[in-house]
């Protein structure tokens, strides 16, 4: 199999493809600074449980480095490690990467510090959705009934961010709203 240098220059021009991987690298990735022999190395990584979607991304990303499974090995408790599913990571040596998504988060655990809202372009911005939506997103039916008694369906959509990331969904929302007429809502932090 012929190796693919990977695409350190993906988010300098921000187009459909580099804000679907940033959308789902905010969602889904990280970023990480690890030692070896006494020397540093950044990378950039993409997480998910979807095997086929982790496969796509590393097209896009143009790299075809081993896609590593997981199972988290914090979780001592046997039996409810057997129940998660495995989740597989595309993971890439790029100072150039980790610096960009190191801008936008100010750390290297997303959890850690407010997270921005990157400035992506008009026409990308739906890209970006879906990247944040494959990554943390999710559609359900509810089914309730209205104050007058009717019994209705809705669809709803949801979009998760870690407590700390402080108003990044809140801006997410936001910029949601020039492009779709959505009503005031609340969100909820869990």
């Amino acid at each position: 199999m012929k190796k693919f240098e990977p695409n350190h220059n993906l988010f300098d021009n921000l187009d459909e493809k580099a804000t679907y991987v940033l959308g789902f690298w905010l969602a889904d990735g990280s970023i990480c600074l690890h030692k070896i022999r006494n020397k540093y190395y950044k990378t950039f990584s993409l997480h998910n449980t979807d095997n086929q979607m982790i496969k796509d991304l590393e097209l896009i990303v143009n790299h075809n480095s081993t896609i590593r499974k997981n199972r988290n090995p914090y979780i001592f408790n046997q039996t409810f490690r057997s129940k998660l599913k495995p989740s597989y990571t595309i993971t890439i040596y790029s100072d150039k990467l980790f610096d960009f998504c190191y801008d936008i988060t100010k750390s290297t655990r997303k959890s850690d510090k407010e997270i921005r809202l990157p400035d992506i372009p008009k026409k990308c911005f739906s890209h970006f959705i879906r990247g944040f939506f494959d990554g943390d997103g999710s559609i359900c039916v509810k089914d309730y009934k209205t104050r007058h008694g009717k019994e209705i369906s809705a669809l709803q959509t949801s979009f998760t961010a870690g407590e700390d990331t402080g108003n990044f969904l809140e801006n997410f929302k936001n910029k949601l709203r020039e492009f779709i007429p959505i009503g005031d809502k609340k969100y909820q932090m869990e």
